[in-house]
């Protein structure tokens, strides 16, 4: 006899989240996870997944635009403005590219003022007629990465952010990603557009009453530190974020490893892609040979 409470909670997710790749047999991957959680927890475990927030591309698109109404807002023919991804400190394509994509897709662009490749686009066109640079971010669950990143484009892109206005965004922000940003936000000419802003699954009268948070985080933690690695310094997401997300296509590693991490003995909800480990080549580079690409790029652009 199938579980009515089960069904009724797929039920409401698969209403809420629309059905995809990802989606596609959601009572059936749901079955398999649940049976390794005891009896007794499931019920927390079917909390959580009905809070759980799963962005497909639909919702994607509804990010993009609320994105492009905010920039109509000061720049009503975007004639004046381009959008660009945060850039990692370590070379790889983020989620950022994908929202980027969908921004100009939804949004009707040319191309040209969505540039990825930032030195071409200044080499080719200038910064003269750029008033507003819009910095697009899938998810900052503590604020630290996001900040690292804009700190690490504004040394070799430099010209990008004098005498500009900077429009930070994420689809996703923790409350206290938010507060973080708020408080290094520099000066007038910088802003952060919110979208969802997230709590913490265990925080007080959140999705679990106060008087019941600890003992619920205590009963989760067991499940955790089974998936973490051996420092236990995963458990909760990254940093401890205890965040419940997951995208159209990954899962960040900021989310309960209970939803993304797979084992032997785990099927997870929403599994993380995996990721091969670096090659030869990049693992023997020194550290300052990539110091010294960062460096003879500003310089090349310092000298346009």
């Amino acid at each position: 006899m199938k579980d009515k409470k089960v069904e009724e909670v797929v039920s409401r997710c698969i209403e809420k989240w629309g059905n995809d790749s990802r989606t596609d047999d959601l009572q059936k991957v749901i079955d398999g996870w649940l049976e390794n959680i005891r009896e007794n927890d499931r019920d927390i475990y079917l909390r959580l997944l009905y809070n759980f927030r799963y962005y497909s591309k639909k919702s994607e698109n509804k990010y993009a635009q609320f994105v492009i109404r905010k920039v109509k807002e000061i720049d009503n023919s975007i004639n004046e403005s381009i959008f660009v991804p945060l850039l990692k400190t370590e070379e790889g394509i983020s989620g950022a590219y994908k929202l980027i994509r969908c921004i100009q897709l939804i949004g009707g662009l040319n191309s040209v003022v969505c540039p990825t490749n930032l030195a071409k686009f200044e080499k080719d066109f200038g910064l003269d007629a750029i008033k507003n640079v819009i910095i697009v971010d899938d998810i900052s669950g503590t604020g630290k990465t996001l900040s690292d990143n804009l700190k690490y484009m504004k040394e070799l892109y430099p010209n990008f952010f004098i005498n500009k206005n900077i429009y930070i965004t994420c689809l996703v922000t923790t409350e206290n990603a938010n507060k973080q940003i708020r408080k290094q936000i520099e000066n007038g000419k910088t802003r952060y557009w919110t979208y969802h802003i997230m709590k913490k699954s265990f925080e007080a009268n959140n999705i679990f009453r106060k008087e019941r948070c600890g003992n619920v985080k205590k009963r989760v933690e067991e499940y955790e530190l089974l998936l973490s690695k051996k420092d236990k310094s995963d458990i909760f997401g990254f940093k401890q974020s205890e965040l419940l997300v997951a995208f159209s296509d990954n899962t960040p590693n900021n989310t309960l490893l209970s939803f993304w991490k797979k084992t032997n003995n785990w099927e997870p909800i929403f599994p993380r892609a995996k990721t091969a480990s670096r090659p030869s080549w990049a693992r023997n580079a020194k550290g300052n040979q990539k110091k010294n690409v960062t460096s003879n790029l500003i310089e090349l652009i310092n000298s346009k």
